[in-house]
């Protein structure tokens, strides 16, 4: 399997868009912290066990896992996704 996550630290830039937020409501602080002010590339796998992504698939999987994703959303409509 391959895949990484990368937070912004290294490449020169703050967290935006609300990540400094969200990042430790999913992870936990302790960990978002880890991520953000060591800027180090970390696997697949471990975004996995911190949450931060729900399904890590290989690479030859990647696009049709993509796609079947994609047709269940669209299934759904777009009533799936309004605000209440």
């Amino acid at each position: 399997m391959r895949g990484s996550v990368s937070c912004s630290r290294s490449a020169g830039i703050v967290p935006e868009a609300a990540s400094s937020w969200f990042l430790p409501r999913i992870v936990g602080i302790a960990q978002a912290l880890e991520w953000c002010y060591t800027g180090r590339v970390f696997p697949a796998q471990e975004a996995l066990a911190g949450r931060l992504v729900s399904k890590v698939v290989p690479a030859d999987e990647l696009l049709p896992t993509a796609r079947a994703l994609a047709r269940e959303n669209r299934r759904q409509g777009p009533r799936r996704c309004r605000w209440r």
